[in-house]
Parts: structure tokens; C-alpha cells; sequence
């Protein structure tokens, strides 16, 4: 038995591959070829850092205005104000 095989590489066209006498290395190889094409692409999430910076306007607090702030990743009580 013989099964068409598509491989990007080689423009579109089919490569015959006989299935049944795959040896252990190739066939081990073509279900990791297969298992990693499947596998959709995953964005690598970076932890914020917390840190101080400096803002060009600054925010305005209690009528003060205030140019460096602490950034850092919102808490749940941040978001509960954040929905009222």
C-alpha cells in the first residue's frame, strides 16, 4: 500500500511513500512531524515586572499631580473597582 505524502518543500507536488515498510526510526519520526504540525502555535505570555516609571503627564491624585508610578499586574480587588 501506498499512501501520497504532501511535503510544503517540495512545491505543491506529492511524494509516494510506502507506509507498510516504515522502519521503526521513520516511523517515529513521521508521527513527531505530525504531532508537531498539529500542534497550533502557542505565544510565549512574559510575567509583567513590577517596576517604577515615569509618566510624561503624570495622574492627578487628591488635586496633586503625580509623575512616578509602580506598575503591576492587577489584583481582583483592582478589577472590582475597576467594574463599579
Amino acid at each position: 500500500m501506498t499512501q501520497d505524502i504532501y511535503d510544503p518543500e517540495l512545491n505543491g507536488e506529492a511524494e509516494e511513500a510506502d507506509v507498510e515498510n516504515f522502519d521503526e526510526s521513520q516511523r517515529a519520526s513521521f508521527v513527531e512531524a505530525l504531532t508537531e504540525a498539529g500542534r497550533p502555535d502557542m505565544p510565549l505570555i512574559e510575567l509583567p515586572q513590577p517596576g517604577v516609571t515615569m509618566l510624561s503627564y503624570g495622574v492627578e491624585i487628591d488635586g496633586e499631580r503625580r509623575k512616578v508610578v509602580t506598575v503591576r499586574e492587577l489584583n481582583g480587588s483592582d478589577e472590582e473597582a475597576l467594574a463599579r
